[in-house]
């Protein structure tokens, strides 16, 4: 397969950006001696590397964005070396965090960490800004994020926003992209006050310097809706989403596909949830024809608003409708799982839902059986599969399959070991089960033990 011509020039592009750099360095010296003093001759060639600095440095930036990552390392140690010819050691630092931030990128976590692990041990003895401390622990954060290491993230980040706040002149970008972030990691540990804390710090920062329309605002208001759905507050967050959308729509610059696509989802799932079911179906119409238009029907962002139709539809029990999304996402299957495997697995419920509930049952059981078959390591996920499979047999009256597809799943795995909502949905479906074939005593004690976790209270709160 030939690269396609964009790749070609951007590679092209960055060779000759380089070569240019190095002529306009070399031109500086050749005419040294007929049209400069010297004094002058080093100013014109200072200049000149602290131009070709900014350019690099916007170049990698550029291609970060991008996700050409392998060139945008090239770009910030090529920035790297220059700014160490000029003696500009927060430059340099910079570059080499820059650096550091295109391996994480990449997953290479234990490469960047080991990389930024030496370079935090020097910056206590080199004169370096507060930003560039600032940005080095905040780096350090987001590798451990990354990792898994949450308290040592929590530290990092922490660290990084002492030294944001303490500038003579605030970097409100590295600031508010650390509040932010903090308010990630404690969206991840559950920690809901903490995580709308630290979003809405991260807000009140980009409104201070972007005003009230800007797509910076739009993804903190949404942020900050999403800590308020997950809290059950349905119609608070519906007010950050519509702010958001409102932020995004008068800002005046083209919308941010990604951002935008993800706002018109999150509005959806919240006008399903509180029972608007047309409106929700609106919402997830424009995500998927927006994502269509922007990335094509097989991108895994379509895949994903496939599904999301199909949830729709399947909500309004307009079945012919959702089952045709949901073999539309089945067909992208492999894009929708590296897009969100959460959705893939859930889509792996309910499209056999929809096949049983229209005498497909045996079809039905093969989707899940298929995935089954693959062996994942996440017990998590193959629990949820088994529970999927249960209950498709138990919508068909299945009784006794169902019962033995639960008994399975005991005997193999610890349900007990998964979260709330998962233990929940798998003792409640087999006490289901075991109330249709009049095991009563049995069906009552599952339903105790749920009660024992305190989760029926937490799902009714979180349906």
């Amino acid at each position: 397969m030939y690269p396609s011509l964009s790749m070609i020039l951007k590679n092209c592009f960055f060779l000759l950006f380089i070569l240019s750099c190095l002529l306009i360095s070399t031109q500086a010296f050749s005419n040294e001696s007929t049209h400069f003093s010297p004094t002058d001759s080093l100013q014109k060639s200072l200049s000149n590397q602290a131009t070709a600095i900014d350019s690099l440095d916007k170049l990698g930036e550029s291609l970060m964005a991008k996700g050409d990552l392998n060139e945008s390392l090239k770009a910030y140690k090529e920035a790297q070396k220059l700014a160490a010819k000029v003696n500009d050691l927060n430059k340099v630092y910079l570059f080499r965090n820059r650096a550091i931030e295109t391996l994480w990128r990449d997953y290479q976590l234990d490469e960047a960490f080991n990389r930024i692990s030496v370079l935090l041990k020097e910056i206590d003895s080199v004169a370096l800004s507060d930003r560039i401390k600032g940005i080095s622990w905040a780096n350090l954060a987001t590798i451990h994020l990354f990792k898994g290491n949450n308290d040592s993230s929590k530290h990092a980040f922490r660290r990084a926003i002492e030294f944001f706040e303490q500038m003579d002149e605030p970097d409100f970008t590295s600031l508010s992209g650390a509040y932010n972030n903090l308010g990630a990691l404690y969206y991840q540990l559950s920690d809901w006050d903490l995580a709308y804390k630290y979003f809405s710090k991260s807000l009140e920062v980009d409104k201070k310097v972007y005003g009230e329309y800007h797509e910076y605002v739009t993804s903190g208001l949404m942020n900050m809706g999403v800590i308020l759905e997950v809290q059950g507050l349905i119609r608070q967050a519906m007010e950050h989403y519509l702010a958001a959308l409102e932020s995004l729509e008068k800002s005046g610059n083209e919308k941010p596909a990604a951002l935008y696509m993800n706002l018109l989802s999150n509005m959806g799932g919240s006008y399903r949830r509180m029972g608007q079911l047309y409106k929700a179906l609106r919402y997830s119409e424009q995500a998927l024809n927006y994502s269509i238009k922007t990335y094509g029907p097989d991108h895994p962002h379509s895949a994903y608003y496939y599904y999301t139709m199909g949830v729709s539809f399947q909500s309004l029990q307009q079945l012919d409708s959702s089952e045709y999304y949901y073999e539309k996402a089945m067909r992208h299957k492999t894009a929708l799982e590296q897009y969100d495997v959460s959705a893939y697995i859930d889509l792996l419920g309910r499209y056999p839902e929809i096949l049983s509930s229209r005498g497909r049952l045996e079809e039905g059981i093969k989707v899940i059986d298929e995935q089954l078959a693959l062996d994942s390591d996440n017990p998590y996920f193959t629990n949820l599969l088994f529970s999927h499979k249960g209950y498709t047999y138990f919508i068909s009256e299945e009784y006794e399959k169902a019962k033995a597809v639960f008994e399975e799943l005991f005997q193999q795995y610890d349900p007990s070991s998964q979260s709330g909502v998962l233990l929940t949905r798998i003792y409640l479906n087999y006490a289901e089960t075991l109330n249709s074939l009049g095991e009563y005593e049995d069906a009552l004690n599952y339903i105790q033990l749920c009660l024992q976790e305190n989760m029926i209270d937490w799902t009714s709160q979180h349906p």
